[in-house]
């Protein structure tokens, strides 16, 4: 399985709604005025896909590190969307910091690589 699907609507998210302020500023409780709405419009796409974003970001750490999110998951439960868990429960930190450490040590190897071949 890989997260084509996720990514690609993720992309199309950012694509269709990168400067739709009045929009966001509503979703925000925000008044749009001159001074507010680039600062609302830089905001605007990722608070209309966090959704989608947090979507591919739990199916690219599956693809990473399937153990630990199947551990995750296996304790704090897991819903119809593929998202990760919104609580954690203390019982489930253990799992959630193996995760953690995966990402982590993957982000190391990258950084490594990437110095070794400059």
């Amino acid at each position: 399985m890989t997260c084509e699907k996720q990514l690609q609507a993720l992309a199309q998210c950012h694509k269709k709604h990168p400067r739709q302020y009045e929009v966001c500023a509503r979703l925000r409780g925000v008044s749009v005025r001159p001074t507010t709405a680039l600062l609302i419009s830089i905001r605007c796409s990722q608070l209309i896909c966090k959704p989608l974003q947090a979507v591919a970001a739990w199916c690219v750490m599956r693809q990473l590190c399937p153990n630990e999110v199947e551990a995750v998951e296996s304790c704090a439960g897991k819903n119809k969307h593929s998202m990760p868990p919104q609580h954690m429960n203390r019982h489930c930190q253990p799992a959630a910091d193996d995760l953690a450490r995966c990402m982590d040590s993957l982000q190391q190897s990258k950084d490594s690589a990437v110095r070794h071949s400059s």
